[in-house]
């Protein structure tokens, strides 16, 4: 057994130089390829999800609001997730930041302490499922929608710690440069889930007809698919051998503390997003009724496309800036993030210029009524707008938390949020209502532009500042 806190020995250290262009960009993309593929998957499956649940709301005479109900509870469950997520992904950054040192062992023991969250946050997740009716009520949702939204949030808040400890393990094998694994554990669980979406939605094969019901249940056994293949990576005997996985379970309080200190931030910070984005689009936009909520439901369908991919190669810049700013290389960590953001923006403007040209043929995908695809029109050439920002954003953000910056981020997040996005939002909803929902979507538009570019200055100067002793 190696003493905690022991590191490798020399000749094990993880070489570094000063790659060339090219080569860093192979890199890059050898690292962001895998991730991105897995994003990719996660994007077509919510994208078919949500076209089957389009189908099954046209089955229903006089309309269905299973669309809405899936987005709205799917993006609540996210509010608690998000800081899940913000925390885990920091082990993305620890791990990396050891391996780049090489550390191997310190990185295992990291990921342990990831778990560790995983099973404290058992119980606040029970809690959460006791107050999903006074949640959503809060929000003004009744009847229906009200059913189908606690259904949806329930389930994922009930899966949220496996779902913790598989973004702890993926954010592990990003961490240490292992991003296949990170890619097979999310397909199969991507496939498993578009699977059981057929049968269950509509009851196919023999399966009962189950709806949005079904739509949960698959979503969740994706996820426990996925978490399953993780964990065998991660007790596998040549992780077992290279990183000593199974002589650091135990709590490190050390660590555990490095972890929260990092951790904490970020995941409010994700969480906050998440937050101000549900109040902005169940409680602001909703207002204008249900087609607006429909309309609203399609539109973050076709985003996502945009976003989820550019996620992934975020993960993989907060990878590799922790594994150079580690080894002491923050030149090659800024060489690294620019070259993201350039991938990044090229891809989410792509996706903006199809927004803006296609929004009416786009919308048709998913809505027949003539009103709401005229309104998911209007809000896909806001969402057009902000599209190279939210890369600008995405990217940027990943290299700070690569480098350990993750408290001013939170702080400005949290000020342009609910400054901009809901302050804002709320004003033009009450005193340009005329303009209906693009009036909050124009103030959206606004703060993803504002954050983006505050994120990149931030980062500018960060990546510039000398590394302590």
């Amino acid at each position: 057994m190696i003493p905690e806190g022991q590191t490798q020995p020399p000749e094990t250290q993880v070489a570094r130089g000063s790659p060339t262009g090219w080569a860093l960009l192979y890199e890059l993309l050898l690292n962001a390829a895998p991730n991105v593929l897995g994003m990719l998957g996660l994007t077509l499956m919510q994208f078919i999800d949500g076209l089957m649940l389009s189908w099954l709301d046209r089955q229903t005479p006089g309309g269905g609001v299973n669309l809405a109900a899936a987005y709205g509870g799917g993006v609540t469950a996210w509010v608690p997730l998000a800081f899940l997520s913000g925390l885990a992904q920091c082990v993305n950054t620890l791990a990396g930041q050891s391996f780049g040192r090489g550390a191997k062992i310190d990185a295992a023991a990291f990921a342990w302490q990831g778990l560790w969250c995983a099973v404290l946050s058992i119980l606040p997740c029970i809690g959460l499922i006791f107050l999903a009716p006074i949640i959503f009520g809060l929000l003004g949702q009744t009847g229906v929608i009200l059913h189908g939204q606690v259904l949806f949030f329930d389930f994922l808040i009930a899966a949220a710690p496996v779902n913790l400890a598989l973004m702890v393990l993926t954010s592990f094998y990003m961490g240490v440069a292992r991003p296949v694994r990170v890619a097979v554990a999310g397909l199969a669980g991507n496939l498993v889930n578009l699977i059981l979406d057929w049968l269950f939605i509509f009851g196919h094969a023999g399966m009962p007809k189950l709806g949005l019901l079904g739509s949960a249940m698959a979503t969740v056994t994706g996820v426990l698919v996925s978490f399953s293949i993780m964990v065998g990576f991660f007790f596998s005997a040549r992780t077992r051998r290279e990183f000593h996985s199974t002589y650091t379970w135990r709590p490190q309080v050390a660590k555990l503390r490095q972890l929260l200190r990092l951790g904490l931030p970020a995941g409010s910070q994700w969480s906050n997003d998440v937050l101000t984005w549900t109040i902005f689009t169940l409680w602001l936009v909703n207002r204008f009724g249900p087609n607006a909520a429909e309309a609203q439901s399609a539109v973050m369908r076709f985003i996502q496309i945009s976003y989820l991919p550019a996620v992934g190669l975020g993960a993989a810049v907060n990878a590799v800036v922790a594994r150079y700013w580690g080894a002491g290389d923050p030149s090659t960590a800024r060489r690294s993030t620019r070259l993201a953001l350039a991938l990044a923006i090229a891809y989410m403007s792509s996706c903006g210029l199809l927004f803006w040209l296609c929004g009416h043929a786009l919308a048709r995908v998913f809505l027949t009524s003539p009103q709401q695809i005229q309104i998911a029109a209007g809000l896909l050439i806001f969402a057009a707008v902000f599209q190279a920002f939210d890369a600008v954003n995405i990217v940027s953000i990943s290299a700070l938390r690569g480098a350990g910056d993750t408290i001013f981020p939170a702080i400005l997040w949290l000020v342009l949020s609910w400054g901009i996005c809901v302050a804002g939002g709320y004003a033009a909803a009450t005193y340009y209502s005329q303009a209906g929902p693009r009036g909050p979507w124009l103030m959206a538009a606004i703060y993803i532009c504002v954050l983006g570019i505050a994120n990149l200055l931030r980062w500018r100067h960060i990546a510039r500042r000398p590394l302590g002793p």
